[in-house]
């Protein structure tokens, strides 16, 4: 679990930061007969609801790690105090309900199950949550998943130009868990 719980909202300063049909795909190790095995008796018989929180015991957090890793710097708006950056965000968390037997059904799926909702807290246009849809998610049959979305932050950031060509501007990228209860879902920094 991770040292550094910072609750609900999950703040990184300085650039240092985080679906319906059910599409399961396995590594080239895997079988065919793997995937339809795995599909037949987690997603149909075992009646997974990626809607459900992925704990056994509600009464448990998920921990969820999170990791920014900055792709570049777009652009840098003074006037309209803002900051566009482009990032992927990896995201750890575990999942009690996709646990099976390696040797029943490989080691490794991708598919799409249950996200922590999040969103950027101080975007300067409209907030979308995190990810997509066609960015699946890395599974392994301990129940450990690794969501790395995509995205283009715009995010609002105060400047002050004074000391212009010599300034020093510092902007935050705020993402937060949306409509989970602080309890529910818990944010962590992966080191």
């Amino acid at each position: 679990m991770p040292q550094s719980v910072l609750g609900k909202v999950f703040t990184c300063l300085t650039l240092q930061f985080i679906v319906g049909h059910y599409i399961v795909f396995v590594t080239s190790e895997e079988t065919i007969d793997h995937v339809k095995k795995l599909w037949q008796d987690i997603f149909t018989k075992g009646s997974y609801n990626k809607f459900t929180r992925p704990v056994k015991d509600h009464n448990t957090p998920v921990f969820v790690e999170t990791r920014l890793n900055l792709v570049g710097i777009m652009e840098i708006n003074v006037v309209e105090e803002n900051l566009t950056t482009t990032a992927s965000v990896s995201l750890n968390w575990n999942d009690d309900n996709l646990v099976w037997d390696p040797d029943l059904y490989g080691g490794e799926a991708k598919t799409e199950v249950w996200t922590p909702d999040m969103a950027l807290d101080n975007g300067f246009t409209k907030m979308k949550a995190l990810g997509d849809s066609f960015v699946l998610i890395s599974v392994l049959s301990d129940g450990s998943l690794l969501w790395e979305p995509y995205e283009v932050f715009q995010t609002k950031c105060t400047m002050d130009v004074e000391y212009v060509p010599v300034d020093k501007q510092t902007c935050a990228i705020n993402v937060r868990v949306w409509t989970s209860e602080i309890e529910e879902v818990i944010m962590g920094l992966l080191s």
